[in-house]
């Protein structure tokens, strides 16, 4: 009988995924479900989480990591990452759900979009009417919209955008919430087009990813998660090194070009390995 190394793999797409995964998890409401994790640890995660938020992430994550790990440890995670609704951080914990390379440009290309855009959003956004629609596209959690609509004017502005960007598919819904509210200004500044061009550019992506799903890089990481399914090893000193493998694409272009593109051509956000 061949041993089992699943809690290794486990360990490893951690490691490996660990900025990432903590880019997308929302702390406090993660914590409510890890009940192996003692009181006064939760308390000093929630108080980080509150001026720290990636830094609160990490040590949660290197807390659940430290040996010896409670019995059912990776199941407690996913779990708690399910109820907390942050979908995306769950894809970096399985090989098979990892999203792929494109899709991670993409994501980039977007947040970072969103940073240049940052004055103007807090400016002309009405997050106390965004937030209903942002709830039924499933970029917003009821908690989410509970804390938004607790503050005022900006600051419930930057709520909205810290807390829909770490949602799974966020960017395309958050268009659609522009559109259903008749911002068209706001969606070209963000696409670069009308939202009708917005929607052709997603169904060429679409149909591109899907050709390109699997491709050199996504092997990449299948094989070595194989091999430490095949090879118990240690992944210490190798997660650096993975994730950049992993996440290097030639098509990104830096964020200068990016931004001057987005002036000139609708297919932001779907298309960034494109000129």
């Amino acid at each position: 009988m061949e041993p089992d190394n699943s809690e290794e793999v486990h360990v490893y797409m951690i490691e490996t995924f660990k900025t990432r995964i903590c880019s997308h998890i929302q702390v406090i409401p993660v914590l409510d479900s890890m009940l192996s994790l003692d009181q006064e640890f939760k308390e000093t995660l929630r108080a980080k989480a509150a001026a720290e938020h990636q830094e609160a992430a990490r040590m949660l994550l290197d807390r659940v990591l430290r040996e010896p790990r409670a019995r059912g440890w990776f199941a407690e995670l996913v779990t708690a990452l399910r109820v907390a609704e942050c979908q995306q951080a769950e894809l970096y914990l399985s090989p098979e759900k990892l999203p792929s390379p494109q899709e991670e440009v993409k994501q980039d290309y977007c947040k970072e979009l969103i940073s240049y855009l940052y004055p103007q959003l807090i400016e002309k956004l009405d997050a106390k009417e965004m937030t209903a629609k942002c709830l039924s596209k499933k970029i917003c959690t009821i908690e989410d919209v509970g804390i938004i609509n607790g503050k005022h004017n900006h600051d419930a502005n930057r709520e909205l955008l810290s807390r829909i960007t770490k949602k799974k598919d966020w960017f395309r819904h958050f268009v659609d919430v522009l559109h259903d509210l008749g911002k068209k200004e706001l969606i070209i500044e963000l696409t670069g087009g009308t939202y009708e061009e917005f929607l052709d550019g997603m169904k060429e992506t679409k149909a591109a990813c899907t050709k390109q799903e699997s491709n050199g890089l996504d092997d990449s990481v299948n094989s070595e998660v194989t091999d430490l399914q095949n090879d118990s090893h240690d992944v210490t000193g190798e997660s650096s090194v993975s994730e950049a493998s992993y996440f290097d694409c030639s098509g990104q272009s830096d964020l200068d070009a990016s931004v001057n593109k987005s002036m000139e051509s609708p297919k932001l956000c779907r298309e960034p390995g494109k000129t």
